[in-house]
């Protein structure tokens, strides 16, 4: 194999890498904001539990307040009894008592209403409390993991950036900047491997010829004919294994059973054509809420789902 077509492998290989973790990078700023929200939940159910059991101190007060002053006024009515001068008075004045009597009995109930309500709602407020500090605790740990995470994903990153540069310096300037015109034009995958005469990336065969000479050639790089990716040959490959696996979750990926690094699984291929050039449809499996969903065989490697992840939209299957 051409010592640059080697070190055009090897780099394509760390830059998936690379992709892997920057990716993973981007989302933990995501993975932090959903344990606060899950934090959140719990804080604005102590908050409602506690303007609930203020609300009805409140009510208590007021309720008491107002015993005591229609116990003044009663007080004052029975007072001016031995005052009034007609039976038209005394019974006036009669009605009047028994109205503050029967005001102060409702308002005397509504007092031992919410009494006996506080201890219930004072258990609920210190149960909800209890679970908020341990939600708390729980969130807490999480986002250390994920920022510990980030950290070891940003270690890894500047490693495999140093060595991409390194491998960058043993290509030619003419095919690496092909190779990153593929990479940014390809969905990632610059070089691939030709199986069975057919490239692994389009899927389109080369005539026999040009496929024997791409085997056998030690001294040139070979490019497709119709995708033009970069192309090599290694002998005994399979098609499974010209593709990225399922380890690096990166590249395009048909292996039934292959999971990418969005939790995605490759249930089985279907005789449907997909929409992307000589493609077919896949169906997929999303590993958080088993959604199944059709995908071009070529997008199997970034898909994620759309149900759960706010994938595209399935094709039809």
């Amino acid at each position: 194999m051409h010592p640059e077509l080697t070190a055009l492998k090897e780099l394509q290989a760390v830059d998936l890498e690379m992709d892997a973790r920057r990716e993973a990078i981007a989302a933990v700023p995501a993975s932090i904001e959903r344990e606060k929200r899950y934090l959140t939940g719990f804080e604005s159910a102590v908050q409602e539990l506690e303007k609930e059991l203020e609300a009805a101190r409140k009510r208590q007060r007021e309720a008491e307040g107002e015993v005591q002053d229609f116990d003044q006024k009663l007080r004052d009515a029975r007072g001016k009894q031995t005052l009034v001068k007609t039976n038209e008075e005394y019974r006036a004045l009669g009605a009047e008592i028994a109205g503050f009597q029967t005001k102060i009995s409702a308002r005397e109930d509504a007092v031992l209403e919410i009494m006996d309500e506080m201890p219930s709602r004072e258990e609920a407020l210190a149960r909800a409390r209890g679970e908020r500090e341990a939600a708390r605790d729980r969130a807490q740990g999480e986002v250390k993991k994920h920022e510990r995470r980030r950290e070891e994903l940003e270690r890894e990153l500047a490693g495999l950036s140093a060595k991409s540069k390194s491998l960058a310096g043993e290509i030619s300037p003419e095919w690496l900047r092909r190779y990153r015109g593929l990479r940014k034009s390809r969905k990632g995958l610059a070089v691939c491997a030709i199986v069975n005469r057919a490239c692994q990336g389009c899927r389109t065969a080369e005539t026999i010829k040009r496929f024997l000479e791409i085997r056998d050639s030690k001294d040139a790089i070979y490019a497709c004919s119709n995708c033009g990716r970069i192309l090599y040959y290694e002998e005994g490959e399979t098609e499974d294994l010209s593709l990225p696996g399922e380890d690096d979750g990166a590249g395009y990926s048909t292996k039934i059973g292959s999971v990418n690094r969005n939790s995605q699984e490759v249930i089985r291929k279907t005789s449907i054509p997909g929409n992307d050039h000589n493609q077919w449809v896949f169906v997929l499996r999303c590993g958080e809420c088993n959604y199944e969903y059709g995908s071009n065989g070529s997008d199997n490697h970034q898909r994620r789902c759309p149900k759960c992840q706010g994938g595209a939209a399935g094709l039809s299957y």
